[in-house]
């Protein structure tokens, strides 16, 4: 991914200031049983939210999922999996790069201060395998499921962030629920 693609992504290069974000309350939305639910918390307290994120993606089984995006419901799934995999495993061809000490960390600060992530929803994370757009939508749930159960269960270190580089757990479990929370606005349940 390019930087300047990245940052337009953050809401960084069209001139919006992430700093602006800090303090806001966290709202991040994901479509379940054909409602929307909204987490609202002042204080993040990502793990949890992850946790109840989990349980609201296991409803999901059984279910006829159809995305509005670019890519289709496997795919969107299969990228959340990569994106949980690369923080236990690490990200092919990581680079420790100025990204991820100066722009990465400010970014996922004010991604966490705004409540919500805004990044583009049809972006690879860069150098992962190609999304299968013929692997079934159940296997794909099935996979992000059991990844999200290994990082819960996860007790060492994380693998640097390709973006937002060394973090916390509880700064991963953000990541990943505001991750999880943005993809999920565009896949519905049939």
């Amino acid at each position: 991914m390019q930087r300047r693609e990245f940052l337009k992504g953050l809401g960084l290069w069209s001139g919006r200031s992430v700093a602006s974000a800090l303090g806001l309350s966290l709202i991040a939305t994901g479509l379940v049983g054909g409602g929307v639910l909204t987490y609202r918390n002042r204080q993040f307290q990502g793990e949890l939210q992850l946790r109840q994120l989990r349980q609201d993606l296991a409803q999901w089984q059984g279910r006829a999922l159809y995305s509005t995006g670019r890519w289709n419901a496997s795919q969107v799934l299969q990228h959340l999996t990569q994106g949980i995999i690369g923080s236990l495993n690490g990200y092919p061809n990581y680079q420790n790069g100025a990204l991820q000490h100066t722009l990465g960390p400010l970014a996922l600060q004010g991604f966490k201060g705004l409540g919500q992530m805004l990044h583009p929803l049809d972006a690879p994370i860069p150098h992962m395998p190609a999304l299968d757009p013929h692997l079934a939508t159940a296997q794909a749930l099935t996979a992000l499921l059991l990844a999200l159960d290994q990082f819960l269960a996860h007790d060492t270190a994380l693998a640097p962030h390709f973006a937002y580089g060394e973090l916390s757990r509880d700064d991963y479990a953000a990541a990943h629920f505001l991750h999880i929370s943005q993809h999920m606005q565009q896949i519905q349940l049939l």
